[in-house]
């Protein structure tokens, strides 16, 4: 005789394994700045987040 034993899940989104999964704060932009900054990293043939990730890498650097 087995018994079926559930497991409670906490509630939430599952915790990451990728350290380099950490959220930064918010900024605020206009409508405008946003969708400029989505062209610029659809014309690159980027994602947004690769995009804002490669912008960001780029000038922390300089």
């Amino acid at each position: 005789m087995s018994k079926k034993v559930e497991v409670k899940r906490k509630p939430g989104r599952p915790t990451i394994a990728n350290p380099a999964s950490v959220t930064i704060p918010r900024v605020r932009v206009t409508p405008d700045q946003l969708e400029s900054y989505k062209a610029a990293a659809e014309k690159s043939g980027k994602t947004f987040s690769a995009w804002v990730r490669g912008t960001l890498d780029r000038a922390s650097k300089s």
